[in-house]
């Protein structure tokens, strides 16, 4: 069982913490996490992109000139693709890019991105993360007592609300409810930041359940 230090906001050691092997020290498996985070980065695209094919243009229904005799190239409508104004061929169509995958695939996947992070020493845990003020600038002091300058993501059971605008003017930082996180929040910020009430919630949800093979 991986047993971590805790720090306060001012980096001051505040004991130790256990962390449950189920989600913090599960074998990797880089093949289904990259799946599932294949699946989320698809799901967050829209499809809308549509062009007009030559059957969809308004007007063209009269045929422009005679079949024959005129020398040119016959021409059954001015909306074909060679006209200006034509329709466009082989041109996008709105689609969904949704791909769908099962819970415990996303569980399994949120299990590797934490023990992915363990595995790197890029997650720190806090006893709280209550600041005295809602000041960005109490925000940015904990970055820097860590000395921190990459992206970040924090975990905590409940953000409060100032909490939350303390932080949200700082970039490259995000703010995640435990219960809301998922592999996509862990895998794409360098370094994780939960509260001990944040890794409890997180063992509740992920712990001593079956997983994905």
């Amino acid at each position: 069982m991986p047993k971590v230090e805790v720090f306060t906001i001012d980096r001051t050691a505040a004991g130790n913490m256990d962390l449950d092997d189920s989600v913090f020290a599960v074998d990797p498996k880089p093949e289904l996490l990259h799946q599932v985070l294949v699946s989320y980065y698809a799901n967050q695209r829209q499809g809308n992109a549509q062009t007009i094919g030559r059957s969809q243009v308004r007007g063209g229904g009269k045929k422009p000139y005679r079949q024959k005799g005129t020398g040119r190239a016959r021409q059954g409508t001015i909306r074909a693709p060679q006209y200006r104004g034509g329709g466009t061929v082989f041109g996008p169509q709105k689609r969904s890019y949704r791909q769908a995958i099962p819970k415990t695939m996303k569980c399994e996947a949120l299990r590797q991105g934490l023990s992915a992070k363990l595995r790197d020493g890029k997650i720190v845990v806090l006893d709280n993360l209550t600041l005295p003020e809602a000041k960005t600038r109490l925000a940015a002091q904990i970055l820097n007592k860590f000395e921190v300058t990459t992206s970040v993501v924090f975990l905590d059971g409940r953000f409060n609300e100032e909490t939350l605008r303390a932080f949200r003017n700082l970039q490259k930082v995000s703010c995640v409810g435990a219960s809301d996180c998922s592999a996509l929040d862990i895998c794409g910020a360098n370094y994780l930041f939960a509260t001990k009430e944040a890794v409890e919630g997180l063992v509740r949800r992920l712990g001593a359940k079956e997983v994905a093979s």
